[in-house]
């Protein structure tokens, strides 16, 4: 008798260990093999053992169309169709872009439209202010996934970058479409996107005038200005004139100009001066000239007395001394009106305005950009030289329009995002809702919770009662789950990255 119940029990343990792992494989099965989920319960007696069992049926929702069913809220259900993620903004540049901030330029008078701002971006985190902006590590080394757009969001702007150190900085110049003459106008800058590179351009940012001096001939729209001494040489992306001493009593020219008179006023022209050796003493005979000339109106760099000058035949300013080295962008600046006054910039910086001298009854004609030499019979012996890195025309009005304020970083999605299913009839008041099971992608800093409602009343998807019950965030939920008829669940998506989404692939039901 004894050896009866021990086997008794035995058997039993075992049937009930069998189905313990049925029903565990049943729940962890894919809602395209689990179909049902089995339930058993002891009933032994004193006098006698037995199980009573029954199954659960399963609302699988997985499908697109099965999602559309339902009710949304700044969630996205169709970008990847099948899942369900948080919705991006809708004045989004590109979804492959992670990041932007946003940034006020402020009007000036007589700036107009596509009026060339200049952004110094840095890697790194740091405090936003004025033509600074820090993109806190969410851009690439080399700065080329940097996009710039109109206050929509989306209308592109052109750029070009003109400088950048890996990892660290880089300046760039935006064509502005809006019209800053009386209004401010906000821009986005947008950035993170990892298989992006640049499409900086300075043809289209600076329509005007702008070469980079590729290859290794005058590109279209120069020519030879005085060829009959030193030499002029096209290499490395840089325009190199050198000079030396000449025994001929007459001056003699070696240099290059625009075909055309292409700086109007009321802008800049801007060149870099890769390297450069000259001799500053008025008394030599050899004279660099970079700049521009026009009429019997000068504006440039002279080396002969180591300075910026504007200047008629009979009159001029000037700033002194310059002590050029190599590696100084030079901006040089002039407006229109009877008062000839000209601007001169050192990487960025206004050195000095020139104006004193001048005719007060003579505007400055249209320019030629001139870069050359000059030298005369008693020029010393050494050799001289200037390398140009580039050269462009920009609009340019004084004050410019000034770099207003920064806005926060912003991601791609909208957080919280909402889906609330259709309701499932399950055609049996009272129905048990026994199990919760969901399958998701959990990103950095992102979440799913569930909420769930039940009634033995219809209604619809969309209706402020029966109230929800939260369900938490944790896979299978089998406990607060209400009975009845009619069921619906609710998943509510947040991130406090807004570059980041989580993702809700499959939500499973059970009830009987």
């Amino acid at each position: 008798m004894l050896m009866r119940n021990i086997n008794r029990i035995s058997f039993k343990r075992m049937i009930i260990t069998s189905l313990v792992v049925l029903l565990v494989i049943c729940l962890v099965a894919s809602s395209n093999v689990a179909k049902t989920a089995a339930y058993f319960t002891d009933i032994e007696t004193s006098s006698s053992n037995g199980f009573q069992g029954w199954s659960a049926s399963l609302w699988t929702q997985t499908l697109q169309s099965d999602f559309q069913a339902g009710i949304s809220n700044q969630a996205d259900i169709t970008t990847s169709p099948g899942d369900v993620m948080l919705a991006t903004r809708s004045n989004w540049y590109d979804p492959n872009w992670h990041y932007r901030k946003s940034h006020v330029v402020h009007s000036a008078p007589g700036a107009g439209t596509d009026y060339q701002v200049r952004l110094i971006v840095h890697q790194g985190s740091g405090t936003d202010t004025g033509y600074n902006v820090y993109l806190n590590d969410h851009c690439e080394d080399d700065f080329g996934d940097l996009r710039f757009t109109g206050s929509d969001g989306t209308t592109e702007f052109d750029y070009w970058m003109e400088t950048y150190t890996s990892s660290s900085e880089a300046t760039f110049w935006i064509k502005v479409s809006d019209d800053l003459s009386s209004s401010n106008a906000t821009i986005y800058i947008y950035y993170g996107n990892s298989g992006a590179s640049t499409t900086s351009n300075g043809a289209s940012t600076f329509p005007d005038l702008f070469t980079h001096f590729p290859g290794d001939t005058l590109p279209s729209g120069w020519e030879v200005d005085g060829d009959t001494v030193g030499s002029m040489v096209i290499e490395d992306s840089l325009l190199k004139l050198t000079a030396q001493k000449e025994a001929s009593g007459s001056w003699l020219k070696r240099g290059v100009k625009t075909s055309s008179s292409v700086w109007t006023n009321d802008h800049a022209l801007m060149y870099r001066i890769d390297n450069i050796n000259y001799y500053p003493d008025v008394t030599d005979r050899r004279r660099w000239f970079l700049g521009g000339e026009g009429g019997n109106f000068y504006l440039e760099f002279q080396s002969y007395g180591d300075k910026i000058i504007v200047r008629d035949w009979n009159q001029y300013d000037e700033y002194s001394p310059c002590d050029f080295s190599g590696g100084e962008v030079v901006w040089l600046a002039k407006e229109s009106g009877n008062d000839g006054v000209a601007y001169y910039y050192v990487n960025g910086s206004l050195v000095d305005t020139l104006d004193n001298g001048l005719h007060p009854d003579h505007a400055f004609s249209d320019f030629t950009v001139v870069f050359n030499v000059q030298v005369g019979s008693n020029a010393m012996p050494d050799v001289d030289y200037a390398y140009i890195d580039w050269a462009a025309i920009r609009k340019f009005v004084y004050p410019e329009p000034a770099n207003g304020a920064w806005g926060a970083e912003e991601g791609k999605y909208l957080s919280p995002g909402t889906l609330a299913s259709q309701v499932l009839d399950t055609g049996a008041s009272g129905a048990i809702w026994n199990m919760l099971i969901w399958d998701e992608t959990l990103l950095s800093n992102t979440d799913i919770t569930f909420a769930v409602r039940a009634s033995d009343t219809p209604f619809n998807a969309g209706d402020a009662t029966p109230f929800w019950t939260l369900a938490g965030g944790t896979s299978p939920v089998m406990t607060g789950l209400p009975a009845g008829r009619y069921k619906q669940w609710q998943v509510t998506l947040t991130t406090s990255n807004t570059a980041n989404t989580p993702t809700l692939h499959e939500v499973r039901l059970y009830y009987y």
